[in-house]
């Protein structure tokens, strides 16, 4: 049973209902051949951000507006259409009692923009203006502050209540050039963030919280982590962090490139002493899970595996290979897409195929080499129940694949009208944005 609606804007919206269920909206295994809840064209397409909580699904779209929409029914719930108006490609932060909204101005002159709003009005609570450009660190909320991090190598800590520093690392302990690109925090309040040199390096540093001062800093490229010296000063970095997490108040890891390779490193957040590090060619984006750590690598050896590993000791619980003939199809460069995970299965994609393994054991389910029309490079996936989705861009549009995990077998495509990307997960359901509009999928 489809319904269509009008709402503010000459939007419209379509709601499916399952005639079966009686009330809500249940499919567990997502087979349904239509399982859009709702649709709306109020992002008209999907280059701006998003952000969600159990009740609403904030969008900053192409039109520089900030909405929020009703997550079980897709109905509009305000509009604000100068909060992100002079923003260039403006993020959304869901944390804590506000919704923040943080971009660089759309005037080019390096300056970025910060704004605070009820989530549940859209009305503007303050607003705060920044010297530097906004950087590529997605903002994370502290129990005393709201951390920013900036394209000039700046940190700082806001108080949420009003803008205003708590405290602040000095810039000028950076040298030029410099950019946040990853921001962590322990539980207890201890900060890490990774920063990339303007000359193809990085390292990891430590922030004292309150003061904002540097307690330590590591290089990827040395042998020696944490570097001795609490600052280092030879311009001679030659690597870069691209994932950064903390597990704990003593334990965080990160994926480094490192001269010939990449390395997982697992440190204490306190004061960088290094725990284990494992090298490889190539290493994926881990996820962690109740102390586990999997990740997808591909070996000095030339081997492509997924790998779970005690995230504390670095020892290896299983190891899932790629077949020999699959590797010659290069599905065994699994490194280069994201892994999912989902309630006991785990998988890992490349550009032409998909590897399913056990989440508990390891043990190989299926391999699925892709057709020469699909690719899954660069495609978001996301693992619900016993459900893979992901995005396949092809010549004749994008999908939305979905395998059993158990299993590997393929159920029904969702077809696409237009570019499309997996952005959330709510308590209602799986946000895709696509070119001609944002949907939520049936879970």
């Amino acid at each position: 049973m489809g319904i269509g609606l009008t709402v503010a804007g000459g939007a419209w919206l379509a709601l499916r209902r399952d005639p079966g269920s009686g009330s809500g909206f249940k499919d567990p295994a997502g087979t349904r051949d239509k399982p859009f809840l709702w649709q709306s064209n109020l992002v008209v397409d999907g280059s701006g951000d998003l952000a969600a909580d159990d009740s609403a699904l904030y969008l900053a779209n192409d039109d520089r507006q900030l909405i929020a929409l009703d997550t079980a029914a897709g109905k509009q719930l305000w509009r604000n259409d100068d909060a992100v108006a002079k923003m260039e490609s403006a993020r959304l932060v869901r944390a804590g009692g506000h919704l923040y909204a943080y971009g660089g101005f759309s005037d080019k002159n390096r300056h970025c923009h910060l704004v605070a709003l009820n989530p549940a009005t859209g009305k503007p609570l303050w607003h705060r203006d920044f010297q530097y450009s906004a950087g590529p660190a997605q903002p994370i909320l502290l129990e005393k502050g709201l951390l920013i991090g900036f394209h000039e190598g700046y940190v700082h800590c806001v108080d949420p209540a009003d803008g205003d520093d708590v405290w602040q690392v000095d810039g000028g302990a950076f040298a030029a050039g410099n950019y946040i690109d990853h921001l962590g925090a322990t539980p207890g309040g201890s900060v890490i963030a990774s920063v990339q040199w303007a000359k193809n390096g990085g390292a990891v540093l430590g922030i004292r919280p309150g003061g904002g001062l540097t307690e330590w800093l590591a290089d990827p490229g040395r042998s020696e982590w944490p570097v001795p010296s609490a600052w280092a000063t030879e311009p001679h970095y030659r690597a870069g962090v691209h994932w950064l997490a903390v597990a704990s108040d003593d334990l965080a890891h990160a994926v480094c490139k490192v001269a010939g390779g990449a390395e997982l490193v697992a440190f204490n957040p306190l004061n960088g002493q290094l725990r284990w590090r494992l090298s490889a060619a190539l290493c994926s984006s881990p996820i962690l899970r109740e102390g586990t750590m999997y990740a997808a690598v591909l070996e000095q050896s030339g081997t492509a595996a997924v790998l779970a590993l005690n995230a504390a000791t670095g020892k290896v619980a299983w190891r899932c290979e790629a077949n020999a003939d699959l590797l010659t199809t290069r599905v065994g460069n699994i490194t280069y897409a994201s892994l999912a995970a989902g309630d006991d299965g785990i998988c890992a994609a490349s550009d032409e195929g998909l590897i399913f393994a056990g989440l508990a054991d390891g043990k190989p389910r299926a391999q699925v080499a892709a057709p020469p029309d699909m690719s899954f490079e660069n495609s978001s996936m996301l693992a619900i129940g016993h459900v893979l989705h992901i995005v396949r861009h092809g010549p004749q549009g994008d999908a939305v694949d979905r395998f059993d995990m158990s299993n590997g077998q393929a159920i029904e495509p969702i077809k696409l009208s237009g570019h499309g990307h997996m952005l959330a997960q709510t308590k209602a359901g799986v946000m895709l944005t696509t070119s001609e509009g944002t949907f939520r999928l049936a879970i």
